[in-house]
């Protein structure tokens, strides 16, 4: 009674691991989106309005290339400890399950 009792716990252990990791992806892939729909939108305001002299048109590119290349370093290193995250609380639940067994 009391291994499946462990047995249940763990594998609810390892499925909330698992809800977690995917709510988080879940949670940053909506992030990335709303800020760049926030900078696009930020963008195009200003150039409604004119707000960069067509001058400084390439000044403004270069801006939008840089944010996005922040974006997409910060969205995969987010990525890469999240996953990490999961395969180390999975590793450690599994670890448990064969020492509890043995």
């Amino acid at each position: 009674m009391a291994d499946e009792q462990q047995e249940i716990m763990l594998r609810k252990s390892l499925d909330a691991v698992d809800r977690g990791r995917r709510w988080a992806m879940l949670g940053a892939a909506v992030v990335f989106v709303a800020t760049v729909l926030a900078i696009g939108a930020f963008l195009w305001t200003a150039q409604q309005n004119r707000a960069p002299a067509p001058e400084n048109y390439g000044v403004v590119n270069m801006f939008m290339v840089a944010v996005v290349g922040q974006m997409l370093l910060t969205a995969f290193c987010t990525a890469i400890v999240m996953f990490h995250g999961a395969r180390m609380a999975r590793a450690v639940l599994q670890r448990i399950a064969l020492f509890k067994r043995d």
